[in-house]
């Protein structure tokens, strides 16, 4: 997939390492909600320079042999909008979340998840 956000095209593989970087790349969750932004990296690390030089990244730090980066606004622009390429259908989302409730009630049923009022909540947020 190339992404373009006036001159900027971007690779599937540099989209995922900014939405790596934004903590925004698990394909079960809803919505693209940053719970991060930065990496750290070895200062030779020429994918990390090449984002520098399509201004999506930039380099706040230098610490303990490692460059720090963090992507800027425009990264994260690009970053949410390929989200939704890499986001599973909410049928997938709602049987995932049904395997991790039955982790902790292994008596559950998926029928019993799908109808009953205990779960609406959860079933609501995916």
């Amino acid at each position: 997939m190339t992404c373009q956000n006036s001159e900027i095209d971007l690779t599937n593989e540099q989209l995922d390492t900014l939405r790596n970087m934004l903590g925004i790349n698990d394909p079960f969750k809803k919505e693209p909600i940053p719970y991060r932004n930065y990496a750290a990296v070895d200062p030779s690390n020429l994918k990390m320079k090449e984002l520098e030089l399509k201004k999506v990244v930039e380099k706040f730090a230098f610490h303990s042999s490692y460059d720090y980066y963090q992507v800027t606004e425009i990264g994260i622009d690009l970053a949410k909008k390929s989200f939704k390429k890499i986001r599973h259908k909410k049928s997938k989302r709602r049987y995932y979340l049904y395997l991790t409730l039955k982790d902790y009630n292994y008596e559950l049923t998926f029928q019993e998840f799908l109808t009953s009022d205990d779960f609406k909540e959860q079933r609501q947020m995916v």
